[in-house]
C-alpha cells in the first residue's frame, strides 16, 4: 500500500491501489439498515456505475452538479464518483430556503440536482422558480435503478489528474455572495492522511458518521482519514440524542467526529443517561467550532469519554489536533499542527512571523490548501499572500508548540480602540453551565465607543435574576471594558451550514430591532 499520497495519477488511482489490499473489506455501512454494507471493491463498482451515470447526463471535468438529501450511501457514490471524475460535486443544506438554493443553481451553473424522497417537492420547488432555465431532477431512489442498468467503462479517468477538483463547498464571502471552494483529492487525501496519523488510526478501528452530508467533515473528518488507512465507516441519517450511545455500541466504533452542539444536547437532554459498553470507543472528536473548556470538562466528568478537539477549515481539512489523552493534551488549545506536508505559522498584518504568545493570524500552506476560490479573484487576492492561505483565525502559541484560538479577525469587537475577542467572553459565561447552554458574543455598532459588547445566551430557565448573575461573574474575571453592556436570551444561536456561530446574522437582527 503506498503512503505517499502525492505520488498516485489522480484518485481512481489511489481507489484501486485501498481496494488491491482491502478489497474484500467493508468499507461503508448504512447505519440505518446494517445489513446493508459494501466492501471496498463492491464500492468501487458503484462508483465506477456512478460516474458513467454523471457522464450520460452530459457532465464532463469542472461541470458542477448539486445535491440535497440527509445522508444515505448513495451520497458518497456520488462524491466519490465526482472526486474520481473532476467533476464538482455540491451538497447543499437541506433546510435551505428555497431562494438560496436557486442561487446556489445559478452562481455555480449546476444543471442537474440529486435529492432524497422528503425533499423532492424542495427540489420540484427551485425548478418552477429558475423557469426557463434548464434544471435536471434525480431521486436517490431512482438513482439506484438506473446504476443497476450501467456497465463500468474502462478508462473513464484518463485524464482526470489527482489536482483536478471534485468537490464545490461553499461558505459565505465578504460581500455576502457565497463564494465556492474546490476540494480536489490531493486537498483531500493530504489532510485525510495527516489526521488519520494524529488519530493513530489503523484497518481494524471503525468510524462512525453522523454529521450531515453538507458539512465538510463528514468526509475530511472522519470517512476519509479512515479510508487511507483502510478502516469501516458506520453511516448513519443523522445525529439523534436518544440513539447516540446504542448506535456507538452496536457499530462497535473506535471513533465519531461531532461539534461542540452536539456535545451540550447529549449534556442538557440524557443527564441520567448510563452507557452501554463502549469497549472499542477511544475518543470522540471535535471540530468545525470552538470547544469550550466547561463543556469539555463536563462532558468527560459525566459520560467518562475523553474529547479530542480538531481544528482547520473547508479550504485545508484539518490544521491542528488536540490528543484527548490528557497527559498529551492541553485543554483549551486547538492543538498541535498535525504536521508535514502541511506547514502553518502565525503572522501580523505585514506578513511577519509572530513571537511564542504573541497573537497573530494562522497562515497555512502545503498540498492540503485549494488553488483559489472558484472563479473568485477577488475572494482569492484576500486570502492568499506570498504563497501562504491567510484563514482569518487568530491565535497565539505556547512554549509546547500548542496553538490557541481566540477568535476570528473579522469577529474581534473594536471598543474605542480595544480589541475584544468574542470568543474570550464567550468562555467566560460558559463557565455558569449548566444554567447556560450556549453563548454568542457580537459587537454592536455604538456611538460612543464605535462597537460595544453585546451577549446572546441560550440558557435553561432565562430569568432576571440569571441575567444579572451573567453580568456580575463577568465583572470578576474580565476587566470592565470586555463585560458585556446587554445580556439578550434567545431560544437558539444561529449557525451556519458548517456549525459555526453566525455572528453576523445576530448583529443584523440587533440592528434591525433596534433601529440603528
Amino acid at each position: 500500500m503506498k503512503s505517499n499520497i502525492l505520488a498516485f495519477k489522480n484518485f481512481n488511482d489511489f481507489w484501486l491501489d485501498r481496494v488491491h489490499f482491502f478489497g474484500d473489506q467493508t468499507c461503508l455501512v448504512d447505519g440505518e439498515h446494517p445489513d446493508v454494507s459494501y466492501s471496498y471493491q463492491e464500492l468501487n463498482d458503484f462508483i465506477d456505475r456512478t460516474a458513467l451515470l454523471l457522464v450520460q447526463f452530459g457532465l464532463r471535468s469542472g461541470d458542477c452538479f448539486g445535491i440535497i438529501t440527509r445522508n444515505r450511501p448513495e451520497f458518497f457514490f456520488l462524491y466519490l464518483a465526482s472526486l474520481k471524475l473532476g467533476t464538482l460535486i455540491m451538497p447543499i443544506a437541506v433546510d435551505s430556503p428555497h431562494n438560496l438554493i436557486q442561487s446556489l443553481i445559478t452562481t455555480f451553473n449546476i444543471s442537474l440536482l440529486f435529492h432524497g424522497i422528503p425533499e423532492v417537492e424542495q427540489a420540484k420547488k427551485v425548478k418552477t422558480m429558475l423557469g426557463s432555465r434548464p434544471l435536471a431532477l434525480l431521486a436517490l431512489d431512482e438513482l439506484r435503478e438506473r446504476l443497476s442498468k450501467i456497465k463500468p467503462k474502462q478508462n473513464l479517468y484518463d485524464e482526470t489528474r489527482l489536482d483536478c477538483p471534485g468537490s464545490l463547498y461553499f461558505s459565505s464571502g465578504t460581500t455576502g455572495v457565497p463564494k465556492g471552494i474546490p476540494q480536489s483529492p490531493k486537498n483531500l487525501l493530504v489532510s485525510a492522511w495527516v489526521l488519520g496519523r494524529a488519530y493513530r488510526f489503523t484497518a481494524a478501528d471503525t468510524q462512525m458518521g453522523i454529521m450531515p452530508c453538507y458539512h465538510t467533515a463528514l468526509a475530511t473528518c472522519g470517512f476519509l482519514p479512515g479510508l487511507t488507512v483502510g478502516s469501516a465507516f458506520v453511516l448513519y441519517e443523522r445525529f439523534h440524542c436518544s440513539t447516540f450511545w446504542s448506535n456507538l455500541a452496536i457499530s462497535e466504533a473506535s471513533f465519531v467526529n461531532v461539534v461542540p452542539t452536539v456535545l451540550s444536547i447529549l449534556l442538557k437532554e440524557s443527564p441520567a443517561t448510563i452507557l452501554p459498553p463502549l469497549p472499542k470507543l477511544k475518543f470522540i472528536g471535535s471540530a468545525s467550532a470552538p470547544l469550550p473548556v466547561s463543556l469539555q470538562e463536563q462532558f468527560e466528568f459525566r459520560f467518562g469519554v475523553r474529547i479530542s478537539n480538531q481544528h482547520g477549515l473547508s479550504e485545508t481539512g484539518a490544521l491542528f489536533f488536540n490528543p484527548a489523552e490528557p497527559e498529551r493534551r492541553r485543554l483549551g488549545a486547538i492543538g498541535l499542527p498535525t504536521g508535514m506536508p502541511i506547514e502553518s505559522r502565525l503572522i501580523t498584518t505585514t506578513g511577519r512571523e509572530v513571537a511564542q504568545g504573541e497573537v497573530g493570524e494562522i497562515a497555512v500552506r502545503g498540498p492540503n490548501v485549494i488553488d483559489d476560490y472558484y472563479r473568485n479573484e477577488a475572494e482569492t487576492a484576500l486570502a492568499w499572500r506570498d504563497g501562504w492561505f491567510c484563514t482569518g483565525d487568530l491565535a497565539y502559541k505556547d512554549e509546547s508548540g500548542f496553538y490557541f484560538m481566540i477568535g476570528r479577525s473579522k469577529e474581534m469587537i473594536n471598543r474605542g480602540g480595544a480589541k475584544i475577542s468574542p470568543l474570550e467572553v464567550d468562555n467566560v459565561i460558559l463557565v455558569l453551565a449548566p444554567k447556560v447552554n450556549e453563548v454568542a458574543t457580537v459587537g454592536i455598532p455604538d456611538s460612543l465607543y464605535g462597537e460595544d459588547i453585546v451577549s446572546f445566551v441560550v440558557a435553561s430557565k432565562p430569568n432576571e435574576s440569571l441575567m444579572e448573575e451573567i453580568k456580575t461573574h463577568c465583572t470578576k474575571y474580565l476587566p470592565s471594558y470586555k463585560c458585556p453592556r446587554e445580556i439578550i436570551f434567545i431560544d437558539k444561536i444561529p449557525q451556519t451550514a458548517s456549525g459555526k456561530i453566525f455572528r453576523r446574522q445576530l448583529i443584523a437582527e440587533y440592528i434591525k430591532q433596534h433601529e440603528i
